[in-house]
């Protein structure tokens, strides 16, 4: 009869085999949901209330909700705002632009981006910047 430590051995092996196989084939993750809740259907109509672009990324004010506008999509963040200022390198002075994002005169965020960045933002790197956010399906 197996001792104890081989008992625990073989139950601790059996759990891991049972974790790797959920995570490899998503059961038991909350993907699937997480999508479902991450995705917003929303129909734009006209133009933003407040618009602003660095390099590469249209930043959005629709109904005091900032929006981030980039290559892969449209994403809506947690931060009310009311107002983009965007300070631009003078020719020849730099490569950087600065939004800066307002809510009631008071600076809630700034982002730089250069135009020498090659790559896209990814939804990752928009969390970052701007916090949780939620693709728009535009309908």
């Amino acid at each position: 009869m197996p001792d104890l430590v081989t008992m625990k051995r073989f139950a601790a092996v059996l759990i891991c085999l049972a974790l790797c196989g959920s995570f490899l084939t998503g059961c038991g993750s909350e993907s699937t949901s997480q999508t479902t809740a991450e995705t917003v259907v929303e129909s734009f109509s006209g133009h933003a209330d407040v618009e602003g672009d660095v390099p590469g990324v249209r930043l959005e004010i629709r109904s005091g909700i900032l929006y981030v506008i980039v290559y892969g999509g449209t994403y809506k963040t947690t931060i009310e705002a009311d107002e983009i200022s965007v300070i631009r390198p003078e020719s020849g002075n730099g490569t950087v632009s600065t939004a800066i994002i307002y809510k009631d005169h008071q600076e809630v965020l700034s982002f730089s981006r250069s135009s020498l960045e090659e790559t896209y933002m990814t939804k990752d790197e928009i969390e970052e910047r701007f916090g949780p956010v939620k693709i728009v399906v535009k309908s």
